[in-house]
């Protein structure tokens, strides 16, 4: 059998993948959305997978804000705030807070009740999605293992992918990757050898767990077909 070389560079390894990392982390159902190098709140996973348990959420036109974000994680939270509640818990101004608010509402993520309290759609919920991100190195195992730990804190899951032709992973390396409850993939060319399966943690509906859901959601193909194909996809893993 021919041995792969060594990459030179990181961003050599991703497109030699094709759809081999999808099909490793998600090798049953539908389709996830793939995000490369997405910026949530100043971490950036060198690549973001979105898959909705349903059906994506409301559409969206524009990225949420840091704001329209903890507010949404709020309301998720608590199951409902007033206007006056927000502001408190998170320290706003009314006129911010009220413009965020509405902005919410215009775009169906939220609901005005009789009580003018505000609740989560169904539909918008951070719960209703899987978030599994990725971090891939040449052979700095631990640095990748520290920033892969870090996505827990919106993600799912969270992946390590290294070169297998540079990497030796000892039992050392195996031990620490599965106490840190992170996956960890050695990729030979083309081809990925998983060595340490990551566990499904379901953080809680954080900030920054809001913003990867909303720019996965403004990537989504809203056209008529779309819902027939995720549903069909989706009865296969049943």
């Amino acid at each position: 059998m021919l041995m792969e070389a060594p990459f030179r560079y990181e961003c050599e390894m991703y497109p030699a993948l094709g759809t081999a990392l999808h099909d490793t982390v998600f090798p049953r159902g539908p389709k996830a959305k793939e995000l490369i190098e997405p910026s949530i709140c100043g971490v950036i996973p060198d690549v973001l997978y979105c898959r909705w348990r349903y059906s994506p959420g409301p559409k969206v036109k524009r990225p949420a804000t840091i704001i329209d974000a903890h507010i949404l994680s709020v309301l998720e939270q608590t199951g409902g705030c007033t206007l006056s509640d927000l502001c408190e818990r998170l320290f706003l101004l009314e006129p911010k807070a009220n413009e965020s608010v509405s902005r919410l509402l215009k775009q169906g993520m939220i609901v005005a009740r009789r009580s003018e309290t505000y609740t989560l759609v169904k539909d918008a919920s951070a719960k209703r999605v899987t978030l599994v991100a990725i971090e891939m190195k040449l052979f700095r195992w631990r640095e990748a293992l520290d920033q892969a730990t870090s996505y827990l804190h919106f993600a799912d899951q969270s992946f390590v992918v290294l070169d297998g032709n540079q990497v030796d992973a000892s039992d050392k390396v195996e031990s620490a990757f599965a106490s840190a409850g992170v996956g960890l993939l050695l990729q030979h060319g083309t081809a990925l050898e998983m060595r340490v399966r990551a566990k499904f943690t379901s953080p809680e509906p954080s900030p920054e767990r809001f913003i990867a859901m909303h720019k996965a959601t403004l990537a989504v193909d809203y056209s008529p077909e779309y819902p027939r194909h995720f549903l069909n996809a989706l009865s296969q893993t049943c």
